[in-house]
């Protein structure tokens, strides 16, 4: 049927339908990112550390994060668009970067040649 149903306490003099499921789009994109940076780049996951150890681990992986979204994930799924018209799921996309985040890292730091 092609139905979408929004509850919101918004005033339709606030935003319109449109509206709404426009932020509600984008709501759920951030639900992606931070269910990603959860479940594959252990953002949550401390073991005993000092007050000090624990904000380089946070600042280290939110650079990590960061440099991930800019230069692997927003270049490989522009690629992987123009190529097959498809998008790249964020999710799986994170799983395969922590999973394979010291051979990636091998083969980027290997002479090329």
């Amino acid at each position: 049927m092609n139905w979408e149903i929004f509850l919101t306490n918004v005033p339709d003099t606030v935003w319109s339908a449109k509206d709404v499921s426009s932020v509600y789009g984008i709501r759920w994109r951030i639900e992606i990112i931070f269910k990603a940076w959860k479940q594959h780049f252990n953002l949550t996951g401390f073991t005993n550390a000092s007050e000090h150890q624990v904000k380089l681990l946070i600042y280290s992986r939110l650079l990590f994060i960061t440099l991930f979204q800019v230069s692997i994930f927003r270049p490989w799924a522009l690629n992987v668009k123009q190529k097959t018209g498809q998008d790249l799921s964020l999710l799986k996309a994170a799983k395969f970067v922590a999973q394979n985040f010291w051979l990636i890292l091998h083969a980027l730091a290997s002479p090329k040649g």
